[in-house]
């Protein structure tokens, strides 16, 4: 039998009497089946380097055996090594331990079985395989990519947090909602959602913090039932493991897909708050209700079809930013697939380092070149960042360029030929080498593994956008997934932990960065023109009248990215303010808190309010402005939604003092008041009282805070307090701007 198959899954098992490990390879064919794929002929192994004769003796008792011999090449020297085939992938990081404990190197000894599977077969998520009547596969490559419907199945489940029953569960397939409730009792109704989720057999299972609530939540209630939450594909039960990058649980599934559309929108949208209601909200997609989640016992017990409508509401809302073009979760991961060889369920939420790993190890195999171990958790000396120039003059400009390298670091590598294929520590071993400024060596007589795929990677990209015809279509996320590829190349060779970097490497590509933009700033300076700032891989130039700014961008090897109308700074590094002219109009402002969760929306409002006045050249309108919502604020002026501060709650023994976290006090007041939350999401939050230590604070939940009373001079303090660093570039103080009276500096 042959088959075009999407992989959304690539796992393994081990049979349990004869240890053999399994790769399995789950998916959707090309004509819409469900499909799961056995291969049992491939084996796990590692590369030992300069193997000893008591080596192979040790490793024999271990179960393991060499089965070849092959010369690595590692920082520009040629290793002996022997290729040790082992019984189980974990015996590979047993082993590992054990040989890194005697002094050992060894090589390829951290790399995911499955993924191992698909480098050394150079498969990508889409494939062309063959199998037989048992579902092994007998060959398999890679084949272009082809249509295929992914099935999306989004749940949403009511339930009490004090009681810890669950009351319903609500979940969208195809267009049509189904509903379970407890009616016959919560067995059964678990039991009937989870043969549901088998019978309907989803790729993807979604939900709105479905890792921090939705989960864990029907987990404890199967295990109190003597229920078994098996909704894998061809089985299994979700799992879970840390992520330490976003701090929130993240949970597996055999054959599936989970995602969770909260962490989406997340990533996307960065909203301010994180609630479904809000996010649908800013989205256009609606979210409002009359359910009190709070008293959902009491809610279920008298009203519980208009509960049960709350949980169909927000199982569709849901699906609906999951697949809103701001957010695309399914699309921008497809896109991602393509871009790196990856699968599908690799590309949602995806770690950067494994980005870069599909596409180097590939390549650095067939080049017979050492793939070294990821070094989590060391920690060495920072490299020195990009280059910041001071602001030439704090104030108002009018014609202001600004000029960036296209793609600066990857284009340094490319043109450096920086890589770790061809950073050598041996001095004199290569006539033909760069040095950095740092002092590393590059060598020049072959290409670099690095820059040969970014080279790959841009005409790839340069190619795509030629053929993008709307934002947003299958060739626009296509592009940008190959952007983002190119940089995750610079993220990790920065980085202090990744396989293939060490700190002269990234070291070398920033330490070009700040000579070619030093030389950039040196050269506009030589030909008159003013630097007003400069950050990483941009100067601010003030153009002059007659400056033909595309011209002057070919003169010093630049792009030309905007043209300002006017442009504001108050002289502090990456904080400025501009409206831009060309290519498009807008209001473009960086570092001011315009869009964080921590200030309040009356906060933002005076502050765009003020910067938009300065770049009308009306400093005097923006003092009035922002002089209004102080007093405002003071009569009582403002309604309570604008006085919201929402900031992201770690686990209260995460902190040295919880105690005086204003966060800590409004999450425990939340759970306490029967809300939902967990560690590490945002809280919202309200201050009534800032003259006690600590301040008190109250959560705030929309349509559910009649009677708070917020602190007034606290709010007025802190609008003032935000806008004191402009106000002092007008010769404002604190007080005029908190009295409306504009008060003189004392020099």
């Amino acid at each position: 039998m042959r088959a075009k198959l999407l992989i959304t899954n690539a796992d393994y098992s081990v049979r349990p009497v004869s240890d053999q490990p399994v790769v399995e390879l789950t998916g959707r064919t090309e004509s819409g089946e469900s499909l799961t794929l056995y291969d049992e002929n491939f084996y796990p192994y590692f590369y030992l380097a300069r193997p000893r004769e008591y080596d192979v003796r040790s490793l024999a008792r271990a179960g393991a055996e060499i089965v070849g011999n092959k010369t690595l090449e590692f920082e520009g020297t040629d290793l002996p090594c022997a290729k040790i085939k082992v019984k189980t992938p974990y015996d590979i990081k047993r082993l590992r331990e054990r040989l890194h404990r005697r002094g050992r190197q060894t090589f390829s000894s951290d790399i995911l079985y499955p993924l191992r599977y698909i480098y050394d077969k150079d498969l990508s998520a889409y494939v062309e395989v063959e199998y037989n009547e048992h579902f092994h596969i007998t060959d398999i490559i890679e084949a272009e990519p082809f249509s295929v419907d992914v099935r999306v199945l989004c749940f949403d489940v009511e339930g009490s947090l004090r009681t810890r029953d669950v009351y319903c569960i609500c979940a969208q397939i195809d267009g049509i909602i189904s509903t379970f409730t407890d009616v016959n009792g919560e067995s059964q109704m678990l039991e009937e959602f989870t043969t549901f989720v088998k019978e309907q057999d989803p790729d993807i299972i979604t939900g709105y913090n479905i890792f921090g609530f939705d989960i864990p939540f029907l987990l404890e209630a199967c295990e109190r039932n003597d229920v078994r939450f098996e909704i894998g594909r061809p089985r299994g039960v979700p799992w879970k493991r840390d992520d330490k990058k976003y701090r929130i649980p993240q949970w597996n599934l055999n054959g599936r897909i989970l995602v969770d559309t909260w962490m989406e929108a997340r990533i996307e949208l960065k909203p301010i708050q994180e609630t479904l209601e809000y996010v649908g909200q800013l989205l256009g997609l609606g979210g409002k209700s009359d359910v009190d989640a709070s008293q959902i016992e009491k809610e279920w017990k008298t009203r519980p079809e208009e509960v049960a409508e709350y949980c169909a509401r927000d199982v569709e809302l849901t699906l609906n930013i999951f697949n809103h073009p701001s957010v695309g979760a399914l699309e921008k991961a497809k896109a991602l697939s393509i871009a790196t060889k990856l699968p599908l369920g690799s590309c949602f939420m995806p770690k950067t380092t494994q980005l870069v790993d599909s596409i180097l190890i590939r390549r650095f195999d067939r080049l017979n070149i050492a793939v070294p171990q990821n070094r989590w958790g060391e920690k060495t000396d920072k490299i020195k960042g990009a280059k910041v120039f001071k602001v030439y003059k704090p104030g108002i400009y009018t014609n202001v360029g600004i000029f960036d390298f296209k793609s600066m670091y990857p284009s340094i590598m490319i043109e450096n030929n920086i890589c770790p294929s061809t950073y050598t520590r041996l001095k004199y071993a290569f006539n033909d080498t760069i040095k950095s400024p740092i002092g590393a060596r590059f060598r020049q007589n072959r290409k670099g593994v690095v820059p040969e795929a970014l080279e790959e990677l841009w005409e790839w990209r340069d190619n795509t956008k030629a053929q993008v015809k709307t934002r947003g279509d299958y060739y626009d996320r296509l592009q940008a997934s190959i952007k983002l590829l190119m940089n995750s190349f610079y993220g990790v060779m920065a980085s202090d932990f990744y396989r293939f970097t060490n700190k002269m490497i990234g070291g070398s590509i920033t330490a070009f960065a700040r000579h070619g933009i030093q030389d950039v700033y040196d050269r506009l300076n030589e030909r008159g023109f003013t630097v007003i700032y400069g950050d990483t891989d941009s100067v601010f130039v003030q153009l002059k009248d007659d400056t033909d700014a595309q011209k002057l961008a070919g003169e010093v090897d630049m792009e030309l990215e905007k043209i300002l109308e006017t442009f504001f700074t108050h002289g502090a590094k990456k904080r400025y303010a501009a409206t831009v002219k060309w290519p498009e109009k807008e209001f473009y402002v960086m570092g001011y808190e315009l869009r964080r969760g921590d200030s309040f929306r009356a906060q933002r409002k005076a502050l765009k309010g003020a910067l938009v006045r300065i770049l009308d050249n009306d400093p005097d309108a923006a003092f009035r402005y922002v002089s209004k919502i102080v007093k405002d604020i003071k009569e009582g002026r403002i309604e309570l939604a604008d006085l919201v501060i929402t900031k992201s709650v770690r686990k209260e023994s995460d902190y040295v003092r919880p105690g005086s976290m204003a966060g800590v006090q409004a999450a425990k007041k939340l759970l306490a008041r029967g809300y939902n939350w967990i560690p590490n999401t945002k809280v919202s939050w309200i201050v009534t009282d800032s003259k006690v230590t600590p301040m008190e604070v109250e959560p705030y939940v929309e349509d559910f805070c009649e009677d708070m009373v917020p602190d007034k001079y606290y709010y007025a303090k802190r609008l003032v307090t935000t806008l004191s660093d402009i106000a002092g570039v007008f010769e404002w103080d604190d007080i005029g701007l908190a009295s409306g009276t504009k008060q003189e500096k004392l020099f």
